[in-house]
């Protein structure tokens, strides 16, 4: 089964954020990071039930060789993602999206 994915405003504000912020640096490295987003996206996509929760019915995984987190809920076939977050930050920011 592939599930749909739903961005909710505050991820998509993250990853735009995260992707400006690597952009100042390298543009090679903004799209590394895009790409490695893509590529736990679409893992995500294929097998949602697989990474651990970390509160309630949500769910936790990294993206590949950055410091970030999907925070995300599974519900039927929709995936919805209420955060791209930086592991440094404090996880009471994304706790209240829920």
């Amino acid at each position: 089964m592939i599930y749909t994915v739903l961005f909710g405003t505050e991820a998509e504000k993250e990853v735009i954020t995260a992707y400006c912020w690597y952009q100042k640096y390298s543009l090679q490295l903004a799209e590394r990071f895009k790409e490695c987003l893509d590529l736990r996206i679409e893992g995500l996509k294929i097998n949602p039930l697989t990474p651990s929760f970390v509160l309630k019915n949500y769910r936790s995984t990294k993206i590949l060789l950055f410091p970030y987190n999907i925070i995300f809920k599974v519900e039927g076939t929709e995936i919805h993602i209420i955060a791209v977050f930086h592991s440094s930050r404090n996880p009471d920011t994304w706790k209240g999206r829920i």
